[in-house]
This record gives structure tokens, sequence and C-alpha cells, in this order.
């Protein structure tokens, strides 16, 4: 339940500026799931994903910038329930998944085989 509360408040802050249009690709803001709910006052590590939403083929484009591994990606529309798994290797470089581009709130979460999470939240309208 906190999880699901964090979600739907991170889909909240984010909502505003990471809307999905007709100008092709929309950047997704990935976070380190693990340091989100610390209270350490350093500068955060910087994230090895980088990832967009491209409205024109419907798909997430993914970049690596280092081997991370095998990764367990999970796509959840929040709106429809929209399910779509991906196991992938998440070697330096670019990656494609596609997706059914249904209008709505999107939740990514990226499991490693290190057991590190990431997390994004984007909208779809």
């Amino acid at each position: 339940m906190r999880r699901l509360l964090m979600l739907v408040v991170m889909s909240l802050a984010v909502a505003s500026t990471c809307f999905a249009s007709k100008d092709g690709l929309v950047p997704i803001p990935v976070v380190d799931s693990n340091q989100q709910n610390g209270t350490t006052h350093r500068m955060p590590a910087r994230i090895p994903i980088e990832a967009w939403y491209d409205d024109v083929s419907s798909s997430i484009l993914l970049t690596f910038l280092q081997d991370l591994g095998e990764a367990d990606v999970l796509v959840l529309n929040l709106t429809t329930a929209y399910l779509a798994e991906f196991v992938i290797d998440a070697e330096a470089g670019m990656v494609t998944l596609p997706i059914n581009g249904e209008q709505g709130i999107y939740s990514i979460t990226f499991t490693l085989s290190s057991g590190s999470v990431y997390e994004g939240v984007f909208e779809i309208e």
C-alpha cells in the first residue's frame, strides 16, 4: 500500500512536467527508489538509466550508461491496469520496449540483478 501511495505521489509530482504529446520523444525522469525514502543530505548518485517515451512508435527508448547486467522491467498503466513485462540485458547501449500507447499515467520499474531498483512515472495524453 505504501508503495502504491508513493507511485501516486510521484505521478502527481511529475505529471505537470512530463506529458506525452505529438512532439516525438518525451523524457521519463528515472530515480533510484532505494534512495527516495532516505533523508541523507548528500549529492545523489548518477542514475545509469535514461528513458524516453516515443509517441510516434508507442515505445519506450532506454539508454544504459553502463553495463547493469540483467534487468526486469515492468511498465504499468496506473489508469487502465495495462502491464508489460520485459527481461532485458542492460548492457551499455540502447533498447526499445514496445507498449500499447493508451492514454494514462504510467510507472516504469527497473529491477537489476544486483538488487538495485529504479523507477519513473510519465503520462500519455
